[in-house]
């Protein structure tokens, strides 16, 4: 494709106004249609450059043949920033034959589904990790038809043993079977008894049938979720596998539907999406437009044993090393934790260049050291060092956001309030009520409200095992089936709903919470016949907890001091963030990140390390320390870089003491 220059002057007319220009490192990744990937360090602009690519494209489409664009990111909140930003002045683009989503919404649509139906002759009713894990555990409760009591009690022994050992296993499939896994990308499942507290003299295994009885049994209980058309996220790789295996002309007919893919954030690409996408559209004699997108220092770690070896640059590489987030005293400093990379950070952001804050503490005074890195951000906000009119948050962040008591350190011991629970996106809830107070802190719409109470509705209906599917396996088809089979109880039921979400709206989950109540079972009831069962009555609720009685529910993760709002979490919850000031905890994952990273925290580059745990401590600080535009700071116990202080302060870092 020949970009002109009139493609760039639309770019940067559209992104920019007549306020800027892109330089040659960012303009040879923009006329680049080849394949290649594109390194980018942490606020480079890496997704403004591939915004500037897509509005060229948007330039020559239709493409000669009718083919699509296939732009894909890991999150939903990547994709949405992406069409924000130029779906406007994309309307070819962002319109069929062309796909814009996650790399689990192409799958999905792609592989898993159009398998699924040639298979079982049906739909897939619903892919969603905790409904499947709900699905998954009320089948198992029951004994499979034609499957032997005996055996089911064992499965029933491995339950009360490790429940979530049960919830990992996954199917797998090679050119000649499926087979179960412990977990997805993991080792072939092999069963033994659960010893328990049984002494070892006393333990005896299972014998090699029993064994394999029970592998037949979990193999058939995990077919009979798949058909129920109750998928885990993992499943659907496991279908498109499958599909790719069965049908190997799938594979030609994506690279023609799709002659040009872009894969933001790559770095955060598990080992079996690179898998299926490498396949697709990489590879001898494939000439496709192939271009991932992102920095791979910024891969942290997920669950994969194989996560540290996915990305490997391509022959054919860019960089862009300047970064308009980052001041030159920071940029220099996080150069050295690299650790898949050896990249030379450029700070490109202008202002006062404070340089990172090193905050050590006695063990006695944990609880002030984020007071205290709040009073340094309110003088330097007062001393105008930092940025007033910033948007961007305040953030307190650490690696290690477990609750367990073992003594280590964690985020916790800075924060007795933090939540781990609370800390993560969900779309399933513990109660009803939650998914009241919940929806109506995060999305102050009608809409978003009713898709919410309905997702509680279908919660309670899910845990009365004696229902069909059918009904209510979405959200739609529920509100069809009450629509077209009980006419008078759908107008009840919207008018209830429509009262519902105002009281959510008006900051009264409990007035809500109320009126759902006294109108759910009864309809329920005339409906389907049933009283609720146990599980479902007490998500329901009829009463709600005097703890969250006071309204509005208090925000959780959040420290309110004097004039300024902190929000604490983990780092993998903040990667991709920008923030006006950061406050990085040291935490214990084997050992502290001030140990483990000491060498980079000298200058000495983490390329050079062999250990993996260094590596990682490495990757995780390298994510942490990039987010702040104006003020970083990094608390750490006293004693643990006694010895590196001195070779800190040379480096740039102010040294406080509490």
């Amino acid at each position: 494709m020949q970009v002109e220059q009139a493609d760039i002057d639309f770019a940067e007319t559209v992104l920019f106004g007549s306020t800027g220009h892109f330089d040659k490192e960012r303009l040879d990744f923009i006329r680049d249609f080849t394949t290649l990937d594109l390194q980018a360090v942490p606020g480079s602009g890496k997704t403004t450059v591939l915004l500037a690519k897509l509005l060229v494209l948007e330039r020559h489409l239709p493409l000669p043949y009718g083919e699509g664009v296939l732009i894909l990111s890991h999150t939903n909140v990547a994709v949405e920033e992406i069409a924000s930003k130029i779906a406007i002045h994309c309307p070819k683009l962002f319109s069929y034959p062309n796909f814009l989503g996650t790399i689990q919404s192409f799958v999905n649509q792609f592989l898993a589904a159009p398998f699924y139906e040639q298979v079982y002759r049906s739909s897939i009713v619903r892919i969603d990790n905790e409904i499947y894990d709900q699905v998954f555990l009320q089948n198992l409760n029951l004994c499979l038809p034609k499957k032997s009591k005996p055996t089911h009690n064992k499965i029933l022994h491995i339950r009360g043993a490790n429940v979530d050992q049960l919830l990992c296993y996954r199917f797998d499939k090679d050119d000649k079977e499926t087979y179960l896994v412990k977990e997805l990308n993991g080792d072939k499942l092999e069963v033994n008894k659960p010893r328990g507290n049984t002494k070892k003299d006393n333990y005896r295994d299972w014998t090699k049938e029993e064994k394999k009885l029970v592998l037949d049994y979990l193999f058939a209980l995990k077919t009979r979720c798949l058909k129920n058309g109750i998928l885990h996220f993992d499943d659907a790789y496991f279908l498109a596998k499958s599909y790719l295996l069965r049908v190997p002309s799938v594979s030609g007919l994506l690279r023609l539907r799709f002659p040009y893919v872009f894969v933001d954030e790559m770095q955060d690409m598990e080992i079996h999406q690179h898998d299926i996408l490498e396949q697709l559209f990489f590879g001898e004699g494939i000439k496709n437009c192939f271009q991932r997108i992102g920095d791979i220092n910024q891969c942290i770690f997920g669950s994969s044993s194989k996560s540290s070896e996915i990305w490997n640059t391509r022959k054919k590489a860019l960089t862009l090393v300047g970064s308009h987030r980052l001041k030159p005293k920071l940029a220099s400093i996080l150069s050295a934790f690299g650790a898949k990379m050896q990249v030379d950070v450029l700070g490109f952001r202008m202002g006062v260049d404070l340089g990172p804050h090193l905050i050590v503490f006695e063990k006695k005074s944990i609880a002030n050291v984020i007071p205290k890195f709040a009073e340094l951000v309110l003088t330097f906000l007062a001393d105008g060092k930092i940025s007033s009119e910033s948007v961007h948050p305040i953030k307190v962040v650490g690696w290690n956001g477990k609750e367990s008591d073992d003594g280590k350190l964690r985020i916790k011991d800075y924060f007795p309030g933090y939540s781990a629970a609370e800390s993560k996106l969900r779309i399933d809830h513990l109660s009803l009520f939650d998914y009241l107070v919940l929806s109506g802190n995060k999305a102050h719409t009608f809409s978003s409200l009713r898709k919410n109470i309905l997702n509680g509705i279908l919660k309670i209906l899910r845990l009365q095992s004696n229902l069909p599917p059918d009904p209510y396996s979405t959200k739609r088809k529920f509100v069809r089936y009450i629509k077209f089979n009980f006419p008078g109880i759908y107008q009840r039921f919207l008018s209830v709903l429509y009262l519902a979400c105002s009281d959510c709206l008006r900051q009264k989950p409990l007035d809500a919470h109320k009126k759902l109540v006294g109108f759910l079972p009864g309809m329920f009831a005339e409906i389907f016949q049933v009283t609720l069962e146990e599980k479902a009555a007490e998500f329901l609720g009829e009463q709600v907890s005097s703890a969250i009685k006071d309204e509005p529910k208090p925000v959780h993760n959040r420290i309110v001091y004097k004039d300024i709002e902190l929000q604490v979490g983990t780092v993998h919850s903040v990667k991709g963030e920008t923030h006006l000031a950061t406050l990085y905890l040291d935490t214990c994952y084997y050992d502290l990140e001030s140990v483990k990273s000491c060498a980079q925290l000298t200058g000495k580059d983490a390329c050079k390390e062999s250990g993996i745990r260094k590596k990682e401590s490495a990757t995780m600080m390298y994510v942490g320390f990039s987010r702040a535009t104006d003020l970083l700071c990094y608390a750490v116990p006293e004693g643990n870089l006694d010895h590196s202080i001195d070779q800190m302060r040379e480096l740039g870092w102010t040294i406080i003491k509490i």
